[in-house]
C-alpha cells in the first residue's frame, strides 16, 4: 500500500487511513514472531522465560495466517483505489524523499547493515558492546553517506526515553494491575489486554504483566495476544505508531482523526482477535 501511496500526493481518506490502520496492526502483530523484535516481547522473554521457539510455536502461524487474511481482504476492498494509482504511476513518479539514491544501492553496503543488525540483536544484553558498535555504525554511516538516508534520531531517543520512564516508574503501578487483570479468563484477558493497549500502550501492559506471577499459560497467551491485536487502535497503542505516523503525515493534509484511525484498524483488530480465541495455543 505504502509504495502505491508515493506514487500521488492526494490518495483518497479511505485509502490513507486504511493503511495507516493496516499498517499499524501489522507490525504490532509481527512484532512476537520472535522475541526480540518488539518491546513487548522483549520485556516478556525475560520475565516469563519464553524463547525465540517459545514465540514461534506460540504465535507463529496465527500470526502468518492472520496477517496474509488481513492484507488479502484490504488489497480487495481498495483495488479500486489502486486501480487508479496505477493509471497516474507514471506521471507523478519524482522521488518525494529529498534522500532518494540516484542508482541502486551497493550490495555490500546491505550485507553490512544486517551485519549490524544482528550484531544488535546478538549483544543487546551488553550495553558497552553494543555502544561501541553503535558508534562504529554511525562511523560507518557517515562514510557511505552517499548511499545512505539521512539519520533521524529524534524519534528512537523519543521511543527509549519512553521505554526508560516505564522501567523507573512501571513498579507503581502494581497495585492496580493486579486486581485489574490478576484473575481473568480466557476471552476476557484477551479482550480486556485489548482495551488497555489502545490507551496505555502496550509495552506497558507487557511490563506490568510481568507483576502478575501466577498467570496460567493460555492466559499469558490470551494477554499477548490482546495486547498486540490492539496495537494500531490507537497512535499510543503500540510505541513506533508515532514513527508511522510521522511518515504518513503529509497524506493527510486536515490532520489525522483519532476516530478514523480507530475505524480503520478495528476490522484487522477483530481478525486476529478471532484468530487468537478461536485457535488457543498450548501450554508453553
Amino acid at each position: 500500500m505504502y509504495r502505491f501511496m508515493q506514487a500521488v500526493t492526494s490518495p483518497t481518506k479511505r485509502l490513507a487511513y486504511g493503511t495507516m490502520g493496516l499498517l499499524f496492526v501489522n507490525y504490532s502483530v509481527a512484532g512476537i514472531l520472535t522475541n526480540f523484535a518488539t518491546p513487548p516481547a522483549l520485556i516478556l522473554s525475560r520475565c516469563w522465560g519464553w524463547t525465540m521457539k517459545d514465540f514461534s510455536w506460540i504465535f507463529g502461524w496465527r500470526v502468518l495466517l492472520g496477517i496474509v487474511i488481513v492484507n488479502v481482504l484490504y488489497f480487495f476492498l481498495f483495488r479500486s483505489d489502486f486501480s487508479k494509482l496505477k493509471k497516474m504511476l507514471h506521471k507523478e513518479e519524482e522521488a518525494l524523499d529529498a534522500d532518494a539514491h540516484k542508482g541502486p544501492v551497493p550490495l555490500w553496503i546491505t550485507f553490512v547493515h544486517l551485519g549490524f543488525l544482528a550484531w544488535t540483536i546478538a549483544t543487546a544484553h551488553y550495553v558497552p558492546v553494543f555502544l561501541g558498535s553503535y558508534f562504529l555504525f554511525l562511523g560507518f554511516h557517515q562514510a557511505t553517506r552517499m548511499h545512505q538516508y539521512t539519520l533521524n534520531l529524534k524519534r528512537p531517543l523519543m521511543v527509549g526515553l519512553f521505554l526508560a520512564g516505564l522501567v523507573i516508574h512501571g513498579g507503581f503501578q502494581e497495585w492496580w494491575i493486579k486486581p485489574l487483570i490478576g484473575d481473568l479468563s480466557y476471552g476476557t484477558m484477551l479482550l480486556s489486554s485489548t482495551f488497555l493497549t489502545a490507551f496505555t500502550e502496550n509495552t506497558t501492559v507487557a511490563y506490568l504483566a510481568c507483576f502478575l506471577t501466577d498467570l496460567k499459560p493460555t492466559i499469558q497467551y490470551a494477554l499477548v495476544g490482546g495486547l498486540v491485536a490492539g496495537g494500531g487502535l490507537t497512535i499510543m497503542a503500540h510505541a513506533p505508531n508515532p514513527a508511522g505516523q510521522s511518515l504518513l503525515r503529509p497524506y493527510f493534509p486536515s490532520g489525522i482523526s483519532p476516530w478514523n484511525l480507530f475505524l480503520a484498524a478495528l476490522f484487522p483488530t477483530l481478525i486476529f482477535l478471532a484468530i487468537f480465541f478461536f485457535f488457543p495455543a498450548s501450554p508453553v
